[in-house]
């Protein structure tokens, strides 16, 4: 059942698109709507392509493809890297294919996540509180904070968005227990 506050949303938003997906929000709203498909999150890359899948997955972002629409797709599943399968894209693009412009070329894509590793964090602990609980505290405000669709502000981490040092600092410093951040280093894949 739909909330009445969540049917005036629906409403608004199904007057916008009028049965046509031609801005980029129109892509990303119907491409969650996709019929017996979950999913959590779109993100539209205007005059994108897919790469060749011999040179692998993602997008080609040095070439402008004019016409062309990428639409990233995470499913609404548990775990942290949340992958469509190949059926899920599939009915997303052919479900798109419906509302989009005859001069529209659309690709529905899986993310590409960033890898995050080597992370080595040095913080001095409050009084009363130990080492081992605040380690463990701040490994899981991190994952919290980069997840996909948690993560951010509580609607999943921005995509594309950049990663600062001092983020990363502020996460940790607030942390309960934290007293201090002595050093923070992470690598990026």
């Amino acid at each position: 059942s739909e909330t009445l506050e969540a049917a005036k949303v629906r409403a608004r938003r199904d007057f916008k698109t009028l049965g046509r997906a031609v801005t980029n929000d129109d892509f990303e709203l119907l491409a969650t709507q996709t019929p017996r498909v979950r999913v959590a999150r779109a993100h539209v890359v205007s005059l994108r392509r897919p790469l060749p899948r011999a040179e692998g997955p993602g997008l080609d972002l040095d070439t402008t493809a004019a016409g062309a629409v990428a639409v990233i797709v995470v499913p609404d599943e548990p775990g942290p890297f949340p992958t469509p399968t190949p059926r899920m894209l599939h009915d997303v693009c052919r479900h798109l294919d419906g509302y989009r412009l005859v001069t529209t070329e659309v690709h529905v894509v899986p993310p590409q996540y960033v890898r995050i590793f080597g992370v080595e964090i040095d913080v001095r602990a409050e009084p009363g509180y130990s080492q081992v609980d605040v380690r463990d505290a701040v490994a899981t405000a991190l994952e919290s904070y980069f997840h996909v669709l948690r993560g951010g502000d509580g609607q999943g981490h921005a995509f594309g968005a950049t990663i600062h040092h001092a983020d990363l600092v502020a996460r940790v410093f607030a942390v309960q227990g934290v007293a201090r951040v002595e050093r923070l280093v992470a690598r990026f894949d």
